[in-house]
């Protein structure tokens, strides 16, 4: 089996007055970093999907998104798909793990509470209580392949039409987590929130 980790970028960082999110710093570290060290104990390797991880000094593959103009985290999950293609030998046997990089707390149990799931039907989407987040989900790699088909079917770049279409499952962390590990940082007081709980 293999999985892949995927690191999508996190847009133009508009209410943060356009900085680079995978530059931003918490407790010492970029949100890059802290979201590569998350995803490392889940995954046989990591790209990053429109980051440029070099220039922040990590250590990871970086690849564009295929879709130009990008049209969201689609684009980025399907060219993390086409790139975890080029890594296997074995589709059906491979997974990819997707998060953003603007969620520094992105859980480190997500691939082994998700595999627990039967998950032959679609992939399966991370959720706390009434909050879905669509980016945070553990895709068998043949179904993320589909996605730019998908597309060209329905109206618009929405995430969501996508996994209904491919089945997708929830899974609720709540139980798991007393606060939120998917919150990611699209405003000073999200920033002030994470660093609080990274320090602990």
């Amino acid at each position: 089996m293999d999985i892949f980790g995927i690191i999508l970028g996190g847009g133009n960082g508009v209410r943060l007055g356009g900085v680079d999110k995978a530059r931003l710093r918490l407790s010492g570290n970029t949100l890059l970093q802290h979201v590569t060290a998350r995803l490392e104990s889940q995954c046989n390797s990591i790209v990053a999907v429109g980051i440029h991880p070099q220039r922040i000094g990590v250590n990871l593959p970086a690849i564009s998104d295929v879709f130009q103009p990008p049209i969201g985290p689609l684009g980025g999950i399907y060219t993390g798909a086409l790139w975890a293609k080029s890594q296997t030998k074995d589709i059906a046997k491979s997974w990819i793990l997707t998060a953003p990089v603007d969620g520094p707390l992105f859980p480190k149990d997500f691939f082994s509470r998700a595999s627990a799931i039967d998950s032959g039907r679609g992939p399966i989407i991370g959720r706390f209580g009434s909050n879905l987040y669509p980016v945070c989900g553990l895709w068998p790699l043949a179904h993320a392949l589909k996605i730019a088909d998908l597309h060209k079917q329905q109206s618009g770049n929405a995430i969501r039409p996508v996994l209904s279409a491919l089945n997708a499952q929830e899974l609720d962390f709540e139980p798991f987590y007393q606060q939120n590990p998917f919150i990611n940082a699209n405003q000073i007081g999200d920033l002030l929130q994470l660093a609080s709980r990274i320090r602990g």
